[in-house]
């Protein structure tokens, strides 16, 4: 008998309008390529972009069965990654967040894949 005692869903949605860059980048859990800053949810150009992903964000928990009258989730930051080849970003985890979630508005023929490692404490500990 199997159960699925700490099931990690995972959705992907289509995001249809690209955005722009802001210069000022950041050494964070990219190896190589570009990080901005982590307050671009105070960028108005954005608003609608992360309209979509509140929307988005809305529809999971919904699929998952949380229960809004008990508590309403929010944003807690955001920030963009610009990589090239033989960048990357180091495996990292988003502590004290409900979902994570990565919006590609370009990937170019042979970039990498992302990867999904599991999330919960002590599941990355060598075996």
């Amino acid at each position: 008998m199997v159960e699925s005692l700490f099931p990690t869903p995972l959705w992907r949605f289509q995001y249809q309008h690209p955005q722009q860059e802001n210069p000022q980048g950041r050494a964070v859990t990219n190896q190589g390529g570009w990080h901005s800053q982590t307050d671009l949810l105070d960028d108005q150009a954005l608003a609608p972009l992360f309209r979509w992903i509140a929307a988005s964000c809305q529809q999971a928990f919904t699929e998952i069965g949380w229960d809004f009258s008990l508590a309403t989730p929010s944003f807690n930051n955001a920030w963009a990654m610009v990589n090239g080849p033989g960048h990357t970003t180091r495996a990292h985890l988003h502590p004290h967040s409900l979902f994570s979630g990565v919006v590609y508005l370009q990937a170019d023929g042979g970039a990498g894949s992302i990867a999904f490692l599991d999330p919960r404490g002590g599941a990355q500990c060598p075996r």
